[in-house]
């Protein structure tokens, strides 16, 4: 019983042995509007959902082709399916925040996120086989670009002014960011997906 989740419809999913059982879209798209971004330290609830269409879009408005704009709708698909994202300073292991290598709570955290990474992995491996999403790597270093450049639109208008140095932001996608409810995500993510798999 431990080992499966209930999705938003009421269906079973095995998160360690995601293909088992594959959410629809609609699931994907129900939970992905209703995890929020950063932790919840935004002015208003800001979900991975509208961060995926709002990236999504972005590539269509710079002219790349659809097959990038709906792997970028799926690249954080995984994340509400059973191993949510770990904040910055735990995910990439800078060994500053455990002072330095000789602390062996690092090397704990190193293998954990290895661990949680390789998890997540699987998960996102099996949407995107299912779903036909494009896994080749020109694809994916622009999305992961796409997706490190819209922090900068993020923190300027979803965060108050940080009290604390983020360290060189990369040049923002000059994307505007406004509040939305969670069902108008899910349906707006829901709609994009429909256009995308048919161009």
């Amino acid at each position: 019983m431990l080992a499966r989740t209930q999705l938003p419809d009421g269906a079973e999913y095995w998160p360690l042995d995601p293909k088992r059982s594959i959410p629809s879209v609609e699931n994907i798209s129900g939970k992905l509007a209703q995890t929020n971004r950063f932790g919840g330290s935004c002015l208003f609830p800001y979900s991975v959902g509208q961060h995926s269409i709002i990236g999504a879009k972005a590539l269509l408005r710079d002219g790349y082709q659809p097959k990038v704009a709906l792997a970028f709708l799926f690249h954080d698909a995984a994340e509400p399916l059973g191993f949510c994202d770990l904040a910055a300073p735990i995910k990439y292991g800078n060994p500053e925040t455990w002072r330095g290598y000789a602390n062996p709570a690092y090397w704990l955290i190193k293998l954990f996120t290895c661990l949680h990474k390789w998890l997540e992995g699987r998960i996102l491996s099996s949407l995107l086989d299912h779903y036909g999403v494009a896994q080749d790597t020109a694809t994916w270093e622009v999305v992961y670009e796409y997706d490190r450049r819209i922090i900068a639109d993020e923190k300027t208008q979803v965060m108050l002014p940080s009290k604390f140095n983020w360290g060189t932001l990369p040049k923002p996608l000059d994307v505007e960011i406004k509040e939305m409810d969670w069902q108008e995500v899910r349906d707006e993510w829901l709609r994009l997906y429909n256009i995308l798999v048919w161009e």
